[in-house]
């Protein structure tokens, strides 16, 4: 392991966690303190995700003298899409996106303050359409639509490693707060389809190794549908979305949801969870 930078300001972390798959964390002192790195990872000359801009210049400096072929993103949020703008230009790559004209949908175009504060505002590039798969040498890297986290998502499999990078779609098991954006149906959706690849290893959008996930990707997927159901039955029932929070989240943690409901000015917490199960159901 290997890295760049130091332990005040931004810094580099790199490792390889698979054959020809070099994992880039990315850390600025904010991020450190929440104990969430950004990730990007080098597959062949295909990079998957850009980070954050805050970061620009110390991933510029990294990659300088390595040839991208491409930039796959793996949805449009400024923690994953924000140097490509950059790095398409001095790479002369393109940069790939599932849902392009969806991009300005999610909060980005008038970012919230904790946004534009823990992670920039992404430096501007043209993206085109995901393609269904995208080859580096010996590398066959096929895309997959998974909205529900972003409608932007996407996730990247490669068949003969077993290697899938799921982005933001899984991050940690259970039933959690979530964007107002999200969408719980189209996850539990996408969840599947991922477990239904069986993959051997599993790389999210934050560092994050599991091997052998299907199992986990399935005990989410079955977690969201009660946790889904439960919560239209509460409604029906006319609870308000604070008393439904209560009887689905009892696992502690309250204060610190409040505090980042508060924080993130209502775009990330429990209640959104609720609000979408409610929003989204199709009968």
């Amino acid at each position: 392991m290997a890295r760049w930078g130091n332990r005040i300001g931004t810094s580099i972390t790199a490792d390889t966690v698979a054959d020809g798959v070099e994992r880039i964390l990315l850390e600025s002192t904010l991020t450190r303190l929440q104990g969430f790195p950004a990730c990007c990872y080098l597959v062949g000359n295909l990079l998957i995700d850009s980070g954050f801009v805050k970061i620009a210049r110390r991933l510029d400096e990294f990659l300088a003298g390595r040839e991208i072929r491409a930039i796959l993103l793996t949805h449009h949020h400024e923690d994953h899409a924000g140097c490509c703008g950059m790095l398409a230009e001095r790479h002369r790559c393109p940069v790939y996106l599932t849902a392009p004209d969806r991009r300005h949908e999610e909060g980005l175009e008038r970012m919230a303050l904790y946004r534009r504060i823990w992670w920039g505002r992404p430096h501007p590039y043209r993206p085109e359409p995901m393609p269904e798969s995208v080859g580096s040498g010996r590398r066959q890297l096929r895309c997959l639509p998974t909205p529900g986290h972003s409608a932007t998502h996407s996730a990247f499999f490669e068949a003969a490693g077993g290697v899938l990078f799921c982005g933001d779609l899984f991050i940690t098991g259970g039933v959690t707060a979530v964007m107002s954006h999200e969408n719980p149906y189209q996850l539990v959706h996408s969840l599947r389809v991922l477990a239904g690849l069986e993959p051997r290893l599993m790389l999210n959008g934050h560092g994050a190794a599991f091997e052998q996930p299907a199992r986990l990707l399935r005990e989410k997927a079955d977690a969201l549908e009660v946790a889904a159901r439960r919560a239209l039955e509460l409604h029906r029932l006319g609870l308000d979305t604070g008393a439904i929070v209560g009887k689905l989240f009892r696992n502690g943690g309250r204060w610190r949801d409040r505090f980042m409901a508060r924080f993130t000015a209502g775009e990330f917490s429990r209640a959104n969870f609720v609000r979408a199960c409610i929003a989204h159901h199709r009968g």
